[in-house]
């Protein structure tokens, strides 16, 4: 597992002072990809989460790598 977080955890990132930014995420970890799912029987669609990586841990991860391939 890349990075120890789970899906329910809760975020570590917060909003800027005085921004009035909604939380659309209810408090909990953003994360890298995410599949729909229809509800048959109340015909809503909600996002479950996919894969072991959060987004923070992929974006750092990604970003690690472009410094790596991009050299001197």
């Amino acid at each position: 597992m890349l990075c120890d977080s789970k899906s329910d955890d809760p975020t570590p990132l917060v909003p800027a002072p005085g921004s009035e930014e909604v939380d659309r995420l209810q408090g909990k970890r953003p994360w890298a990809k995410y599949w729909k799912v229809s509800d048959r029987v109340t015909v809503d669609k909600v996002k479950v989460p996919e894969g072991r990586v959060d987004l923070i841990c992929y974006n750092v991860l990604r970003m690690m790598t472009l410094d790596v391939d991009s050299g001197p």
